[in-house]
């Protein structure tokens, strides 16, 4: 790895930006002494022009509900599913889709809470393609499922089977992830030049998996995913100029640099929004908090080839049951009771007893209070089922005195 990559510095690239007329700043931590600051790239030239990929349909996509209340409220808005689908408490308003320009959206922070993990650092390694990739999961399953999931990309790298020094294309790491699903760092660390790969042993239930990702090509298209999906990845040719951006204001490339010595090659980086009143996309890096605005930058629209070839996103994430892991008061389950047979029966504690409740679904969706039972709860909640034999309820749960007890609900006499 080449310790210094340009001649230039800061000074220099100041002077000339001010010459070209450009608008974007240099980072304020550089001194006009110091030499441009060298980062890993590690990508190569996407697959797929944008001009050969097909528009996608979004109706078709978004389809279905999500568990986010915000965006569930953004796709009934946009016309995406049925009013009647609204969360309640949430009012709906009745804008159409493609609504007047310009549109911002910034899933940094959006309806005032932050979507997106803690920007990462892959010197000396030249993967950005695993570290977009997993960022790209991450981000989806903190928007689909509002719990983080922070991922591996020791897990991506080493189970695609490359090493530090392997580029790759977005696809690489996409594809990984969709067949074998993407570990948590407690399961497999990032280590640069790991080239053994010892996941823990219960991998499996640790990963965040999902059915496949989608080629994004039409701009328009991208803008609307990006506002109704999450966040897409990108490949964007980087110049010498790119690591010295401040990352609040729009980076267009300063032409008048020395070609070939200046070149840093292609780069994947995650698209986390966009403005149209700068007329400039988000974009997420890999190179640590150092770089641009504590990682992320702004890049023109169609600057250095971002919008050359399609950009990549995914939806429809699992996350795993490590990332499941939360305390609960209570528990709930189906019952056959009423004449829809799908009341609600829910157990919580109340002073080491049991609380029996039951939703009347098929009368007002009332709650009636069937009263206490046990009187020797420990910390641990209640497991319940519906029984086969005579569809009693079963119970069990662990004492205060450390051992098990077990009840069950006649159906006869309606007690426990």
């Amino acid at each position: 790895m080449k310790k210094e990559f340009s001649k230039r510095t800061a000074g220099h690239l100041r002077k000339a930006l001010l010459k070209k007329g450009l608008t974007w700043r240099v980072n304020p931590r550089l001194k006009d002494t110091d030499k441009i600051p060298f980062f890993p790239t590690g990508g190569v030239k996407p697959k797929i022009p944008a001009s050969k990929t097909r528009s996608i349909s979004l109706k078709e996509i978004l389809s279905r509900r999500v568990a986010n209340p915000w965006l569930s409220h953004q796709h009934i808005t946009n016309g995406y599913y049925a009013r009647e689908m609204a969360p309640p408490g949430l009012g709906v308003s009745s804008q159409p889709l493609g609504q007047p320009a310009p549109r911002v959206v910034d899933w940094r922070n959006r309806w005032g809470w932050p979507w997106i993990t803690t920007v990462k650092d892959q010197n000396p390694c030249y993967n950005c393609w695993a570290f977009a990739s997993t960022g790209l999961v991450e981000s989806m399953a903190r928007i689909e499922h509002c719990v983080w999931a922070t991922r591996s990309e020791g897990d991506t790298l080493n189970s695609s089977n490359a090493t530090c020094n392997n580029s790759g294309g977005f696809e690489l790491g996409l594809d990984n992830m969709r067949d074998k699903g993407s570990a948590d760092p407690e399961c497999v660390p990032w280590v640069a030049g790991l080239t053994t790969y010892h996941p823990t042993i219960d991998r499996e239930g640790r990963t965040v998996k999902f059915q496949d990702w989608h080629y994004i090509a039409n701009i328009d298209d991208q803008k609307d995913w990006l506002e109704n999906v999450g966040p897409l990845i990108s490949a964007f040719y980087v110049w010498g100029d790119f690591p010295a951006t401040d990352g609040t204001t729009v980076y267009i490339r300063d032409t008048t640099q020395t070609p070939v010595v200046d070149e840093l090659g292609w780069h994947a980086l995650l698209v986390v929004g966009f403005d149209d009143t700068q007329n400039a996309w988000i974009v997420k890096n890999s190179w640590g908090d150092w770089f641009g605005d504590h990682g992320f930058a702004l890049v023109g629209y169609g600057e250095c080839e971002i919008d050359s070839s399609a950009k990549a996103g995914l939806r429809g994430t699992n996350v795993d049951p490590w990332t499941k892991r939360r305390l609960h008061n209570g528990n709930m389950l189906e019952g056959d009771t009423g004449a829809l047979y799908n009341d609600f029966e829910m157990f919580a504690s109340f002073n080491g007893h049991i609380k029996h409740w039951r939703r009347l679904n098929s009368a007002g969706n009332t709650w009636q209070a069937l009263g206490y039972f046990s009187n020797d709860l420990s910390l641990f909640r209640p497991t319940i089922i519906q029984s086969t034999y005579n569809r009693n309820m079963e119970m069990v749960y662990l004492n205060d005195e450390n051992r098990l007890r077990h009840f069950w609900y006649s159906r006869n006499n309606q007690k426990w």
